[in-house]
């Protein structure tokens, strides 16, 4: 299983232009470097569509984009598929079709709605506000619970200072309200959270200080 493909190769070695991003396409050689190949690979979570986290969902084969994990089944949620069907002028520059049209052409996209688990332990969760239709993903294993954010909060320090929002926020006032549930929930089962614009690894925990949160990273609880 894979959660999200990032920016992907299509586009070359940077991301499209202004999004400030570098470093980019390199996906199927951290996968190779771990022993996965494209063809091991049977499922990937998109919590939403934006080019930044589904650009590798395809890659260019002969000049036009195929779906690069060929055996996967790409969950996408109905709601923010169907939004990326009929882009605005705010969104279109970031709901690209190249990224998702491919994988419907050959039949990989499964549609889901409401909370969901789709594979054993693994849960799709709305979380409105970066998109109208945006998902988180909860992963669940022997009592111990970890939460993929997506784009609930951008940053850690986000989730220490709640009212702080990205302007990438299609429904600010929205993300506000979900990002009061993930963080109560954080707290309350203590999970693991993987905050994937923070960086790298982005894996830390909130933990409360008298009335105030603060991130703590994985590497400050005693593991490297």
């Amino acid at each position: 299983m894979l959660i999200e493909t990032g920016v992907g190769s299509k586009r070359g070695s940077r991301s499209p232009a202004g999004a400030g991003l570098e470093e980019t396409g390199q996906l199927l050689e951290a996968l190779a470097r771990e022993g996965i190949g494209p063809r091991d690979v049977d499922a990937v979570i998109n919590t939403h569509l934006h080019f930044d986290h589904a650009g590798g969902n395809t890659r260019l084969e002969d000049g036009r984009p195929v779906p690069t994990f060929p055996r996967a089944r790409y969950f996408v949620p109905k709601g923010e598929w169907e939004e990326a069907q009929r882009p605005n002028e705010r969104t279109r520059a970031t709901y690209l079709p190249e990224n998702f049209e491919p994988l419907d052409d050959a039949g990989q996209v499964e549609l889901v709605e409401g909370t969901a688990e789709v594979l054993p332990g693994v849960r799709m969760v709305p979380a409105p506000g970066h998109t109208a239709h945006h998902y988180l993903v909860e992963l669940e294993s022997g009592g111990e619970l970890a939460i993929y954010l997506g784009e609930v909060a951008q940053h850690p320090l986000m989730l220490e200072r709640v009212a702080w929002l990205s302007a990438f926020d299609v429904l600010p006032l929205v993300n506000l309200e979900t990002k009061k549930k993930v963080i109560e929930k954080a707290l309350e089962r203590r999970a693991l959270l993987i905050a994937v614009h923070a960086p790298y690894p982005g894996l830390g925990r909130l933990v409360l200080e008298g009335d105030r949160r603060r991130w703590l990273p994985l590497s400050s609880q005693g593991h490297e």
